[in-house]
């Protein structure tokens, strides 16, 4: 399951890179019949065998590309356009959506190409420099305001770059795929006044915990299918069934407990959830769905309740570590393959008698071969699980409690530590040649944020760059720049004892310096690109098209050999920010109408010159008592260095 989710989330980015590059490089309005068809046929394949699972409808593709080549970054909806919606840029922080008004939003419908309006290429921020694509786009952040009452059907529908949805009290429905497929999505607040959460409402999302307000009424099926990352909820008192799909494939899931009095476990409610150890069935539950345990592989020991009446079937199938297994004499029936590839266990404790046993109806490999039968067994009836949840650090510790008259047995469970998460790190302290360097990592785990530093030996003692190299003048303007970059291993000479301040920055040269940068990581696989003739960038290139801090040219070609402007190396510099340091936005973007030239600035490139001139990393240059910027204007290896240099010494 966990696969196809990834399949569609890739064929779906795949569909939004390749039309947000086609804006930029086709004419207006038209669409590349080629990479139409490529686009269709991809996302048609990967559908047709992931929309059984999530019980998607076919899709009108025409419909739904025709409205994802809408640009769009701000409008109304909703009725009588009671609702407002629009994106804002920060290019260290990424897009965020706001979505305000009085009212509902209106349902939308993604198979049938009736997207919400923000899910358009520009809004999404597909974007980068040079017209390519990014895969996950920039939208970040989705921020609904007080006077919204509803989060409606695939409103916020994979997104996926969005790692924080801030939504209003006023808020008390969240519809079907309401804001699913947001895999980077680790946590979330749930307002209190929500009753209503319908079927995939939050499936495929990236959470690692999540807490269901009381008043909660409805919960759909598959609520949280896929939700790979979640550890344990809570289901308020109102839900006395676990719907079915609620949990599948929710790999990583230890325990879920329940204030109310549930009855029923749905189908599949719990398939596939990899890390359970204790099979969450309370004392009053009285029916089980067909496969609601299946291929629980870390499941030990299950005990049901008196009044199950029936195994259904696949119920525990390929529960592989499953050793202890407690059936009610109230059982009548064991359904096909119910415990097929159980291959621990060897045999079952059932409270009845015998005779009780040979009147059960069972299904065709009901039971394990060998597989024997212990009859008039004690079996427990427990309340509900207490106690504590794990969390990065620490291990949850949970008790639950016999509830028949004078037993006092209690059974207790130890949920691991989930562990850190921690991210690629970042250069906090850069070396120097008497001290040494600090890269800090971060845990990604919502509300986590634990950090720990790595040291950066000291620099080499370095020969002076006037000296290494015939042509850097150490009187000359630039001379600390260039010093700095070489000295940090940045940038290096092109051959000989030259440094060819005043030669042309070529694409090439800057995707290895971000990489000298980023700490040259391991890379492994290939890009898609025929043009790479040179050894010595194969490495840079390969990062940078995997992070998408630099695209290619076209689906094929890089040009590693093609000049670099002003404002692209703007773009690039603060897209490294973004992607791979992850910075904070803290600052208000320069205004570049103070400028002569500002309004020669290319759209797409204007956040984020805007953003380098705040920060100091991109000044004018004096022409005729003037300062311009100059943003078509090829960049020299001396004018990179001392944008990289100013770009570095931003405070982290």
């Amino acid at each position: 399951m966990k696969k196809r989710l990834l399949s569609l989330a890739l064929c779906l980015v795949l569909v939004v890179g390749l039309f947000s590059g086609l804006t930029v490089n086709a004419s207006a309005g038209k669409i590349d019949d080629l990479k139409k068809e490529i686009a269709e046929k991809l996302i048609k394949e990967k559908i047709e065998q992931f929309k059984e699972e999530f019980e998607i409808p076919d899709l009108d593709m025409d419909a739904i590309l025709s409205s994802f080549g809408t640009a769009a970054t701000s409008g109304d909806f909703g009725e009588n356009n009671c609702l407002h919606w629009e994106v804002s840029t920060g290019v260290l922080s990424g897009k965020t959506l706001t979505i305000s008004g009085t009212g509902a939003m209106p349902d939308f419908d993604f198979p049938n190409g009736n997207l919400a309006p923000w899910w358009n290429y520009e809004a999404l921020g597909m974007l980068t420099s040079f017209g390519n694509f990014k895969l996950e786009g920039e939208l970040k952040k989705v921020v609904i305001k007080d006077g919204v009452t509803n989060v409606s059907n695939y409103a916020l529908f994979f997104l996926p770059a969005a790692t924080q949805v801030t939504l209003p009290e006023s808020v008390t429905s969240i519809g079907r795929y309401g804001i699913a497929l947001c895999s980077k999505l680790t946590g979330m607040s749930i307002p209190k006044g929500v009753t209503e959460i319908g079927d995939f409402g939050l499936a495929g999302d990236g959470l690692t915990a999540i807490t269901l307000p009381d008043g909660l009424q409805t919960l759909g099926r598959g609520a949280f299918d896929a939700c790979a990352s979640l550890s344990g909820t809570t289901l308020p008192a109102a839900i006395t069934a676990v719907p079915d799909k609620c949990f599948n494939d929710c790999t990583k899931l230890l325990t879920v407990d329940y204030k109310g009095e549930v009855t029923a476990i749905g189908e599949r409610a719990f398939e596939g959830c990899k890390s359970l150890t204790k099979a969450p069935i309370p004392a009053a539950v009285t029916a089980l769905g067909v496969s609601a345990f299946n291929g629980c592989v870390a499941l030990t020991d299950v005990t049901l309740p008196a009044g199950v009446t029936a195994v259904p079937d696949a119920c525990f199938q390929d529960c592989t570590a499953l050793a202890d297994m407690k059936l009610p004499g109230t059982v009548t029936s064991v359904g096909h393959n119910a415990f097929t590839g159980c291959t621990a266990l060897t045999a079952i404790n059932y409270s009845g008698t015998e005779a009780e046993w040979a009147q059960l109806t069972k299904g065709e490999n009901a039971l394990p071969e060998g597989v024997t039968v212990n009859f008039n067994a004690p079996i427990h009836h427990y309340g509900f699980w207490t106690g504590t949840y794990p969390n990065c650090t620490t291990e949850g510790q949970r008790t639950r409690a016999c509830k028949d008259d004078g037993c006092g047995h209690t059974e207790e469970m130890t949920l691991p530590a989930r562990g850190h998460y921690f991210d690629g790190g970042r250069v906090t302290t850069p070396p120097t040649e008497t001290t040494t360097g600090v890269r800090t990592y971060t845990c990604k785990t919502y509300g986590c944020n634990a950090t720990y530093t790595e040291e950066i030996p000291k620099l080499a003692p370095q020969v002076p760059v006037s000296e290494r190299f015939n042509d850097v003048d150490p009187d000359g303007w630039a001379y600390e720049d260039i010093a700095y970059c070489v000295e940090h291993s940045l940038m290096s000479g092109v051959g000989g004892r030259s440094f060819a301040p005043d030669g042309v920055m070529t694409r090439a040269q800057i995707v290895q310096v971000l990489y000298n940068l980023a700490g040259e990581p391991a890379v492994a696989g290939t890009t898609p690109f025929t043009d790479l003739t040179s050894d010595w960038y194969q490495d840079a290139v390969l990062w940078a098209y995997r992070t998408g801090v630099v695209a290619g040219t076209s689906d094929t070609t890089f040009d590693p050999d093609a000049p670099v402007t002003r404002e692209q190396i703007a773009v690039i510099l603060m897209g490294y920010a973004d992607m791979v340091q992850h910075r904070d936005h803290t600052w208000l973007p320069a205004d570049l109408s103070a400028f002569p030239d500002g309004a020669d600035v290319s759209d797409w490139a204007r956040d984020a010159v805007a953003e380098a001139v705040a920060l100091g990393i991109l000044n004018g240059a004096e022409i005729n008592s003037e300062l311009r910027l100059l943003p078509q204007g090829q960049a020299t290896r001396a004018q990179v260095a001392t944008l990289l240099e100013g770009f570095c010494k931003i405070p982290a």
